[in-house]
């Protein structure tokens, strides 16, 4: 079947001879011939059989075919996709000793599938299989700290020893510091004080907000709306990726239309909704993966099949907050968290498809860190001239929280404030700073 050095692979004698064996009920062969009907192997191409033999081995406890029948579950081939089935048969297999099963299982926790997502019981998983990926993987959440202490010496020694292409792309990451850059990037996104990295990958999904409007009506989308597609790592805890993008919904005869643009892309579609949710056609975005292991691709399609539309007025400025549901047909499996949070661009701010340069202007005139805020965060600024200082808070509902300063009279130069945000819940938050002629404003985060 696979030839060697002196006899060639012949798949149609292979055929012949697993074919009455596995018909008669012998295991291997019914797994063997499984994976010919599968891959098209010197007979034509059949999932469905190919699934049926594989399930019939794999109900004689055949642990390879056990391991084959849960990554049939999980990626939908020759039946429906089911992660919880995949993941029983993952489970099944390594009871029987299957390296794989073990390595499956660890892979399930990790990214939630089938089962609540558990960094923890991924590595446990992951310590019991001797598979290269699942070392792959136990390194790369060494090198995170994902369900165990940070710690990249042991993340490098592992992929050192892990002679498999994913670790090798990695440990380029490793060496060339990679992490302390992408750091610096998301920092610089969200106006990190240079010497604050921390908090960087302390960020949860913002999942509750009060006061928001409820049934919202297609027409109060249309517009352009511009900001920040947040990455988060598979717990939601953790911001690894931020993408600026632009989103222009419009009314187009009896549908409604929907411009995506990021950097030089820009992708065009209709789009649905029902109740508090946003349906799109065709919309397939490319996203970088800051630490791609696969050697043939930096970057990654994902389908963004809707959107949860969240809609909130904060001192006369409209803001949509959609979390994303993505699905990568490539590895047939869903995204991680993605949280979009996006401005209502006014009539005459666009520039060249863009908007004006406000949040920009704003990085550069005050920096808040750390943000995601603790208990106390900081406020620092700095003024080209004597001004009136308004500094306020808003919770995402626009409801004021706090009063910082008002009409405060202010030299020129630089400012700093520290605040005390002990009080505040969990959410986001919308810092605005009024001076005689312009008004700053931006997006905070408490843990």
């Amino acid at each position: 079947m696979v030839g060697d050095e002196i006899t060639e692979p012949d798949f149609n004698k292979a055929y012949d001879l697993l074919k009455p064996c596995a018909d008669s009920g012998h295991p291997r062969a019914q797994n063997l011939l499984g994976m010919m009907y599968l891959n098209g192997d010197g007979i034509e191409k059949n999932e469905k059989v190919g699934f049926g033999y594989i399930e019939k081995s794999a109900l004689q406890a055949y642990p390879a075919a056990e391991f084959n029948l849960g990554r049939l579950y999980k990626e939908g081939v020759g039946c429906e996709l089911d992660y919880k089935k995949a993941l029983e048969w993952f489970q099944v297999s390594a009871e029987h000793g299957n390296q794989r099963g073990f390595y499956s299982i660890g892979y399930m926790h990790m990214k939630g599938l089938g089962t609540g997502q558990s960094y923890p019981k991924a590595i446990e998983f992951f310590k019991k299989s001797d598979y290269p990926m699942a070392k792959h993987w136990l390194a790369y959440s060494y090198y995170f700290g994902y369900g165990v202490e940070e710690n990249p010496e042991m993340a490098m020694s592992i992929m050192e020893e892990n002679k498999i292409l994913n670790s090798t792309k990695f440990l380029g990451h490793i060496k060339n510091n990679k992490k302390i850059a992408i750091a610096n990037k998301i920092r610089n996104e969200l106006s990190e004080k240079p010497s604050d990295t921390t908090s960087i990958y302390k960020s949860k999904v913002p999942k509750k907000y009060k006061k928001f409007q409820k049934n919202v009506k297609p027409k109060k989308l249309f517009g352009v709306w511009r900001g920040k597609l947040l990455e988060y790592d598979w717990s939601g805890q953790q911001v690894e990726k931020i993408t600026r993008v632009r989103l222009k919904f419009k009314k187009e005869n009896s549908n409604i239309s929907y411009i995506w643009r990021q950097k030089n892309e820009k992708i065009k579609g209709t789009v649905s909704f029902s109740k508090e949710q946003a349906h799109f056609t065709d919309l397939y975005i490319e996203l970088e993966r800051p630490y791609s292991d696969q050697p043939e691709s930096d970057s990654m399609f994902w389908q963004v099949i809707s959107s949860t539309i969240k809609l909130s007025r904060v001192n006369g400025d409209s803001y949509l907050i959609g979390n994303l549901e993505t699905y990568s047909e490539e590895w047939k499996e869903p995204g991680p968290p993605r949280t979009m949070v996006l401005k209502k661009i006014k009539n005459g701010e666009e520039i060249d498809g863009w908007s004006k340069t406000d949040e920009i202007l704003l990085e550069e005139f005050v920096r808040v860190y750390p943000n995601p805020m603790n208990e106390t965060f900081n406020i620092s600024y700095t003024l080209e001239k004597p001004e009136v200082v308004t500094i306020k808070i808003y919770d995402f509902s626009g409801v004021l929280v706090k009063q910082i300063l008002t009409d405060k009279a202010q030299d020129k130069g630089e400012h700093a404030l520290n605040i005390d945000s002990s009080s505040f819940r969990p959410g986001t938050y919308v810092l605005n700073i009024q001076t005689a002629d312009k008004q700053y404003q931006k997006l905070i985060i408490k843990n």
